[in-house]
């Protein structure tokens, strides 16, 4: 599994700043690892917000709200935690009062919002992202 995400970050590491590898057996977590590559640590607010937008990644994972990915019509790939994840980038940002600087930040795509698997877990997720927007916005 190692391969792989080495392989992700030679193909994609001017794009992805974090990655979130999860190993389930039996639907349940064995382990979680963050994966940091270079691009992440050019500035102390990049690095901030690849954090954080990481850790919610683990938040949900432990909370057995495992990431679905849908296609569009136009054969994008969205996923709804990155739907969730930017959405707390975005405020996050403006919390900080950054929305100045050059941060790499994730898409802020809502064609996610159109889909089932959306639906099925908005009402789970969206009470973590609010308390987890509620404790990083102090």
């Amino acid at each position: 599994m190692v391969e792989v995400v080495i392989k992700i970050f030679s193909q994609w590491r001017k794009k992805i700043l974090g990655i979130n590898e999860v190993l389930t057996h039996n639907n349940i977590i064995v382990w979680q690892r963050i994966y940091l590559p270079k691009g992440t640590f050019i500035s102390l607010e990049q690095l901030d917000l690849t954090m954080g937008h990481e850790i919610f990644h683990s938040i949900l994972n432990n909370a057995r709200l495992f990431d679905v990915e849908e296609l569009t019509a136009t054969h994008q790939r969205v996923r709804v935690h990155e739907y969730y994840t930017s959405r707390w980038e975005q405020q996050y940002i403006m919390f900080r009062k950054w929305e100045k600087l050059n941060l790499n930040m994730g898409a802020f795509n809502t064609e996610v919002s159109n889909f089932k698997s959306f639906d099925i877990l908005k009402p789970k997720i969206q009470p973590i992202f609010n308390n987890y927007l509620k404790s990083t916005l102090k």
